[in-house]
């Protein structure tokens, strides 16, 4: 409502695979990226007289093409496509008068992230519309009026209108004011007249939005009387996905006033945004969830007084809370209302003179809120292998490093391997756990000072360099000896050598061991995690053939239990009864990469969570398989945008706590929030 508007009917009051794009053509799909392919030579027949082409290909395969690509002679480079951003945000003409509330709730940043490829539903229960406002007209849909339903819901007193302007006005449209939303329909439902709102006719406007598909629901009204009907309005809403938000009220107290109240509504406070206070007449106390600007609010108004004007109330801050949440489902149509809530309340900052539970508005937290989630993560490899040491390692323990040839070595290790090379380091994770070290990625030639610092805050002593020089170049290990530390190489002239060479520090007579195959990475990271787990070293074969060294560590050990991981592609049928001639033999396999680690994750049991990684990169998995095993958490492989079906059938059987390994190129957020969705509903 107005600050000055206290009309009541009953205790509830008006409360304000690669090919080539055509000509301007864009990769949209969240599947899809654009990738230049520049070329060497201009007269090569290859490109047919082009500098260079630009395409599409599948997300999943993008890797695999521009490597593909970046092999033909012709080509000098291949690279993903930049997107940029306009300058010019908006045109609207008073956006300058609306600068300050929106500068508060960093709305701006919000909009540098934010990609529109959905155009969300909102309801604005209230006392109608202007319906030829030009800066409303072309975003309604569906409007109705609860209290004639053969009449248009015209506003006789202008603050639904103002709400309506306040949630979705046509923003770059060259006329008016902007929306946090930018775009979005907006559906009207008089639910209230000059004289206020019956309870009734609220809960009737609740039930027609969400019949007709409203998305989010704004209720700028409120009352100190708790109704039954509105109240099972509301759960129908909540039952149905939809986010109800509403206004806490004018009052300047903390009694309750209803729907705000109710827990399943997210409530809304307001804020002077001049004075970054919180304002004097609005409600507060912890059944008030976030706060935002209410005071001289700049919005749509009746044409036959002007337009445009300012009023001040909880109503006004509510529809920008009801915007902001239309952003984000335009950002990202997966997101259920409950999500959207989340990070609504996760991403608003907190402030001992906005006295509500979490805090302000914040759009551009919520953008971030809504990319980061839940993941360790860095900007590279290396930084997320760093995240990853600190989330799992506040200090290295001292521990003895013993191989089969009685070599020993005391000290508190840490382990480093190459981030783009680590074949070698594949079979590394049944060491580190046993240890109890962490496992760092870095270049070839060169550590880079932030993994020194973190190697120095975990009182590492040692570090254990596994692959040989061109793996890991002496010049890290000069720089690691510069900063104090020892060093210990374990490597041989191949993978398989170097996966010898480390079975040595774990491996058991008459034990167990692991055999995969040494050219495809994911089927032994899937098996990492227990493998480190059991104690078991990882051996690699070639398909048909066992390498010299991998023998010689199976002749050596006798081992009685054999686990071959991965399909007879992977490793032949050959390969398995020689293998069983001596030993119980165990094929974990699937179709494909992804139900081969289902297979693994059936076989060895339960956990106490989750780690998800990229089935289509392995270094952050790498990195993470000794976190996750020291914390007795499974290694689950999805793709960058998608969740295969059987891991989503796996996962729907087994819900459970879960992080991400990686940031958003690893894992797309919407394959992040589907995640989530899947583990921790009821």
């Amino acid at each position: 409502m107005t600050y000055r508007l206290l009309c009541f009917f009953i205790p509830i009051i008006i409360v304000f695979n690669f090919y080539s794009l055509p000509k301007n053509a864009e990769a949209t799909d969240l599947n899809e990226k654009r990738i230049i392919i520049k070329y060497k030579n201009k007269s090569s027949v290859f490109h047919k007289g082009k500098i260079f082409e630009v395409g599409k290909v599948l997300d999943k395969n993008s890797h695999v093409v521009i490597n593909e690509l970046q092999k033909n002679p012709e080509v000098d480079y291949v690279e993903v496509d930049s997107h940029y951003s306009y300058s010019a945000v908006v045109t609207d003409s008073l956006f300058f008068s609306q600068l300050k509330d929106f500068e508060v709730m960093n709305v701006q940043n919000g909009w540098k992230s934010f990609k529109h490829i959905y155009k969300p539903i909102i309801a604005v229960l209230d006392s109608g519309i202007e319906l030829q406002h030009p800066d409303l007209k072309d975003a309604i849909i569906s409007p109705h009026n609860i209290l004639a339903p053969l009449e248009l819901p015209h506003d006789e007193i202008g603050h639904g209108t103002h709400v309506a302007g306040i949630v979705g006005a046509v923003t770059n449209n060259n006329v008016g004011i902007a929306s946090i939303v930018r775009d979005a329909f907006i559906m009207p439902i008089k639910v209230g007249d000059k004289k206020g709102v019956y309870g009734s006719d609220l809960a009737k406007g609740i039930y027609y939005a969400v019949d007709m598909g409203a998305h989010i629901i704004n209720i700028s009204v409120a009352g100190p009387t708790k109704s039954r009907t509105v109240e099972e309005a509301i759960q129908y809403a909540v039952d149905n996905n939809v986010l109800v938000v509403a206004a806490a009220g004018n009052e300047g107290n903390n009694l309750q006033m209803y729907p705000a109240a109710l827990p399943s509504v997210l409530s809304v406070g307001a804020v002077n945004a001049t004075t970054n206070e919180y304002a004097n007449f609005s409600n507060f106390g912890r059944y008030v969830s976030l706060a935002a600007p209410g005071v001289d609010v700049l919005s749509t108004y009746l044409l036959n007084s002007g337009n445009y004007t300012k009023m001040s109330g909880t109503s006004m801050a509510t529809p920008y809370v009801a915007s902001a949440a239309g952003m984000l489902k335009a950002h990202d149509p997966i997101l259920n209302a409950r999500q959207i809530r989340l990070i609504l309340e996760q991403s608003s900052v907190k402030s001992e003179s906005i006295y509500v539970q979490n805090g302000l508005l914040n759009v551009g937290n919520a953008i971030e809120v809504y990319e980061t989630y839940n993941r360790i993560y860095g900007k590279t490899s290396i930084d997320t292998s760093i995240q990853i040491a600190h989330s799992g390692w506040k200090k290295v323990q001292s521990s003895e490093l013993i191989n089969s040839m009685n070599t020993s070595k005391k000290g508190s290790f840490a382990i480093l391997t190459n981030n783009s090379s680590f074949a070698d380091a594949l079979a590394i994770t049944t060491l580190a756990k046993k240890l109890d070290s962490p496992v760092l990625l870095t270049r070839q030639n060169v550590v880079f000072n932030e993994t020194i610092d973190t190697l120095h805050s975990l009182d590492v002593t040692d570090v254990i360099l596994v692959g040989g020089e061109m793996a890991l170049h002496t010049s890290v290990e000069r720089k690691l000896k510069e900063e104090g530390f020892g060093t210990l190489r374990i490597s041989g002239k191949t993978r398989y050598d170097t996966a010898a060479e480390i079975a040595r520090f774990s491996a058991m007579h008459k034990g167990e061991v692991i055999i995969a195959d040494g050219r495809n990475y994911p089927d032994a990271l899937s098996i990492s995690v227990y493998a480190a787990s059991r104690g078991i070293p990882i051996l690699f074969v070639n398909k048909d053939t066992i390498p010299t060294a991998t023998q010689n560590i199976i002749d050596a050990f006798d081992f009685s239990k054999v686990y071959i991981v991965g399909g007879k592609s992977a490793v032949s049928e050959n390969i398995e009864k020689k293998l069983n001639e001596k030993a119980n033999v165990q094929r974990l396999s699937g179709v494909n990469r992804y139900d081969t680690n289902l297979a693994i994750l059936d076989y060895f049991g339960s956990s106490e969570g989750f780690y998800i990684a990229t089935g289509t990169d392995y270094k952050d998995a790498l990195a993470g398989a000794t976190l996750a095993s020291k914390q007795n958490k499974s290694l689950v492989l999805v793709q960058p945008s998608t969740i295969p079906k059987s891991t989503k059938d796996y996962l729907v059987r087994n819900k459970g706590d879960f992080r991400i390994l990686g940031g958003k190129v690893a894992i797309h957020p919407s394959v992040v929030w589907e995640l989530e969705e899947i583990l921790r509903s009821e």
